[in-house]
């Protein structure tokens, strides 16, 4: 079994279908102007939230076979690793912000041992979390809010997050919720980047299709979707980040990942941990 990238679809294979003859991707001022432009076709639509629905019943299900071996992505892997790395107790408490429908956490609880336990809250659009909760159980939980997060798990052990950062309206404000959160570590992957000092706002083009792991369910239609991405600077994430926590991993995920209007993206993650006071 194979774990895909789950939503929101990786910056590379927007990149893909732009190097298409088409024209070139258009640059907005705003974030608000971009999501103008993807009215009707964002993260909220029906269509799209019941797609990565349906997609991840089937990874749990999947999963719940207990496959040998575990086949995963180089993210997931990286995800998992660190899980297990701080997974010294008997219990592990996890914000995934960006989530989608829980897809890390089945993956996760199908390589951790039994008798470790999760608190696994996922933070997600309100339609795509009041969709998920369906899939609630002891463990995984779903709100529509950082501050939500914080009330229903406390303190988490890990806050992580895979290209999500740079599908919300303001990306840093964001970021600075989740490291208010105080976890002992952090984890972002598949983050689109600029190393300039200058951030992009642009609209991704992507099928309904490319969300979710594993491939498009029985029945389901396959259309397009759109939403707005903010390409954020480097320097300034890494600033913020450094505030409170040491960044002990940065890690080059997709290097030239797309061009847009001059300026190289590239792709990184990091693995943090609080510093000590």
């Amino acid at each position: 079994m194979i774990a895909r990238d789950f939503v929101p679809p990786i910056v590379v294979r927007a990149a893909a279908k732009l190097r298409r003859p088409q024209a070139a991707p258009e640059i907005y001022p705003t974030s608000a102007a971009a999501s103008a432009a993807c009215a009707g076709h964002g993260y909220e639509e029906g269509a799209l939230v019941n797609v990565v629905f349906e997609k991840t019943k089937r990874l749990r299900d999947r999963l719940a076979a207990r496959p040998t071996p575990l086949d995963l992505g180089t993210t997931d892997t990286r995800m998992v690793l660190a899980v297990r790395g701080l997974a010294i107790g008997d219990s592990l408490t996890v914000v995934d912000f960006g989530g989608a429908c829980g897809a890390h956490y089945f993956t996760t609880r199908a390589f951790l041992p039994a008798d470790v336990s999760l608190r696994w809250c996922v933070v997600e659009t309100s339609a795509m979390a009041g969709r998920a909760r369906e899939l609630e159980n002891g463990e995984l939980s779903f709100v529509d809010g950082v501050v939500d997060a914080s009330g229903r798990v406390g303190r988490p052990d890990l806050v992580f997050s895979s290209g999500a950062l740079q599908y919300v309206d303001e990306p840093y404000s964001v970021l600075e919720q989740l490291l208010g959160l105080g976890s002992a570590s952090v984890m972002f992957a598949r983050l689109a980047m600029s190393s300039e000092p200058l951030d992009l706002v642009t609209v991704q083009r992507s099928l309904l299709s490319a969300h979710g792991p594993g491939l498009m369910p029985v029945g389901f239609a396959d259309g397009s979707a759109m939403c707005p991405l903010q390409i954020i600077r480097r320097d300034r994430l890494e600033e913020i980040v450094g505030r409170s926590y040491e960044i002990e991993l940065r890690f080059a995920e997709q290097e030239g990942t797309q061009v847009l209007a001059g300026h190289r993206i590239d792709q990184y993650g990091y693995l943090a941990r609080a510093r000590q006071h």
